[in-house]
């Protein structure tokens, strides 16, 4: 069966040497006057003034990396008047000079689950020759029903040796057999991947 384009973010599959992972991480802020959406499942960095925001893709770089990936959040809403939770940040709605406090995936050794697409150009699966090597993400298009990511992993820019590249192809992804991103043979088919360049990872602060 073909797969569809249905990104829906980077979702955790547990850590690197096959255990769970459950350590969720809410020490994080968001500026309150941050007005970028950013979805469940959507990369994020650190920035030098402490806060967390989106990451554009292709300017990671030995300093400016990814610190995780984001999973909701805390704040108090000015329409409700009360402390809320969110799958996603909506970069309104909270509280002038209030805490938003963002919970992340942070752990460099989490494994994510991603669907392959394409930013541009003719799209072509993940193949099993891109192993091993490094890879780029895109954001596409947020649910704000479900707060869900539209984050996949970029293959317009060919997947390469490039250490600046945020993610480490780790394996495609064919199980459950006949589910949507299982087929190898067709375009965004899903992978596993795993940090390659990530805030942990790296001995340089910001």
């Amino acid at each position: 069966m073909a797969n569809i384009f249905a990104p829906n973010g980077f979702q955790d599959s547990g850590l690197q040497i096959g255990a769970a992972w459950s350590a969720n991480q809410t020490r994080y802020q968001i500026l309150y006057s941050n007005t970028h959406t950013i979805f469940q499942g959507d990369p994020v960095t650190l920035l030098s003034s402490g806060y967390i925001d989106t990451l554009t893709p292709g300017s990671v770089s030995s300093t400016v990396m990814p610190v995780g990936i984001f999973n909701g959040c805390y704040y108090i809403s000015a329409s409700q008047g009360r402390l809320v939770w969110s799958a996603w940040y909506p970069g309104g709605d909270q509280l002038t000079n209030g805490v938003v406090y963002a919970s992340i995936v942070d752990d460099p050794n989490v494994t994510f689950v991603v669907q392959t697409g394409w930013s541009g150009g003719s799209p072509v699966p993940a193949t099993q020759a891109m192993v091993g090597m490094n890879a780029t993400y895109a954001y596409g298009t947020g649910n704000q029903l479900n707060g869900q990511s539209g984050a996949y992993l970029d293959l317009n820019t060919t997947p390469a040796t490039t250490a600046a590249f945020p993610f480490r192809i780790l394996s495609l992804v064919t199980d459950p057999p006949g589910s949507n991103g299982s087929d190898t043979t067709t375009a965004y088919n899903k992978v596993l991947v795993m940090w390659n360049n990530e805030f942990y990872r790296q001995l340089t602060g910001v």
